[in-house]
């Protein structure tokens, strides 16, 4: 086109010349030793002009020829690189699809032309790990760190995004550590993270980074908060499970202030320690009064009853006081009435059952004021309370206590005392 345009504008301007010149062409002369030149200076002109074109195009055509061969080779590359982005989406579409082996072919066929041929390889393992060919997978995640070695985290989070789908909980947590090390502050990272700590109830991991998790907004504080909490009582029941009570209370006194203050936090760790049998642990009679000081929780109170730290005098007096701000509550006269049976203080004993009784009706009360009167040899009125007992265990409906808290896990419908630990035996006869 621009060789046409070009012989146009030449002809044009000879016309044009010639209109100009045509009852004057000129006359030129031109002589150098013993050759001599004449002709029309219209002439002249119109030669240099055609010989300057000429000349141009020669060059052109030339220098055209001689860089041949470059030419060709960017044009292959290009057009291997076309066919390469055509494979890529071909590939990515079939991965899409769930059509593994075709997708495979096709995301490999031209990945030596792809111009980022780690994307063809990070896609090709996961469609070798939808073909179930494990090996496979992981020699296109070693492919795809070899064509980019730059961009190691996208193949390590890829890596570890299929361990996990492929059941391979524990490599995945492995990789993403590493990951961590070198990226600690990644978000993407720290989500997988706690994704699987909590599929694989990795409790210690999961406070490990817990901080990160709430400073760099992976999730909101009241969420972290929550998380801490699981933690914490889960590995409550594992440690009672394996009747660890040091375990249990290096982990009390690891745990930040602000868990310790949870009353939902306090009831699990006091029951379970109550369930392994803590008596004598004026520790754990000072966290359970402190809490119910804080806030007043009838489930810290009920605990609080079957705590046996040592000093049932000062457990009976602390209580007391306690009456004097909640005269009617049934599980504090409850708790007062198994501290004077601990005491053999049995008249006493007798009252705050049966005032706990007047007040609402607790299996617990029952059983307990049962067992007392039968130690005082009222046999028919002891039975009785048994009988009471009985209507009211699981089913019956009437006489729940409250679960310690509302953030914490509810109570099975249906269930008439507060949630127990592992061999915590809630109605207990208690030795008068």
């Amino acid at each position: 086109m621009k060789l046409l345009i070009s012989v146009l504008v030449v002809l044009i301007a000879a016309v044009l010349v010639a209109l100009y010149t045509q009852d004057d062409v000129g006359y030129v002369l031109i002589s150098y030793r013993d050759w001599t030149v004449e002709t029309s200076f219209v002439f002249l002109v119109g030669a240099l002009i055609i010989g300057f074109g000429v000349t141009h195009y020669a060059i052109r055509l030339l220098d055209g020829t001689w860089h041949l061969p470059r030419y060709l080779g960017g044009w292959r590359r290009k057009r291997r690189i076309r066919k390469a982005e055509a494979s890529l989406s071909q590939g990515l579409t079939a991965l899409a699809a769930g059509r593994w082996a075709e997708a495979e072919n096709a995301l490999i066929k031209h990945v030596k032309f792809a111009e980022n041929p780690q994307v063809n390889y990070l896609a090709a393992a996961r469609a070798a790990q939808g073909m179930g060919d494990l090996s496979k997978r992981d020699y296109y995640l070693r492919m795809a760190y070899k064509a980019n070695p730059g961009n190691e985290l996208a193949v390590r989070m890829t890596q570890a995004e299929l361990q996990r789908d492929q059941g391979q909980l524990q490599q995945a947590m492995t990789t993403l550590s590493n990951l961590r090390i070198a990226n600690p502050k990644h978000v993407a990272v720290l989500k997988m993270m706690m994704e699987l700590a909590l599929e694989m109830k990795d409790w210690e991991r999961l406070l490990d980074i817990s901080t990160d998790l709430e400073q760099l907004r992976v999730t909101t504080v009241e969420r972290a908060n929550e998380l801490r909490r699981d933690a914490y009582q889960a590995l409550f029941s594992r440690y009672a499970e394996r009747d660890d009570v040091e375990a249990m209370r290096r982990l009390w006194q690891k745990m930040p202030k602000a868990q310790r203050r949870r009353d939902d936090v306090v009831f699990e760790y006091a029951r379970f320690m109550i369930a392994l049998g803590a008596d004598g642990d004026f520790e754990l009679e000072g966290i359970l009064a402190d809490a119910i000081r804080r806030s007043w929780n009838d489930s810290l109170v009920y605990l609080y009853g079957l705590l046996d730290c040592g000093d049932v005098t000062l457990q009976i007096g602390r209580a007391q006081g306690w009456l004097r701000h909640q005269p009617n509550n049934a599980v504090l006269l409850l708790t007062l009435g198994r501290l004077c049976i601990r005491d053999k203080r049995w008249q006493d004993a007798r009252r705050y059952l049966e005032e706990s009784l007047r007040v609402r009706p607790l299996p617990e009360a029952y059983r307990e004021l049962g067992t007392l009167l039968e130690h005082l040899n009222e046999q028919g009125a002891a039975i009785e309370y048994y009988r009471q007992a009985l209507t009211l265990l699981p089913g019956g409906g009437q006489g729940s206590l409250p679960p310690p808290s509302k953030s914490s896990t509810p109570a099975k419908e249906g269930s008439s005392a507060l949630p127990a630990a592992p061999g915590m035996v809630m109605l207990p006869a208690e030795s008068v």
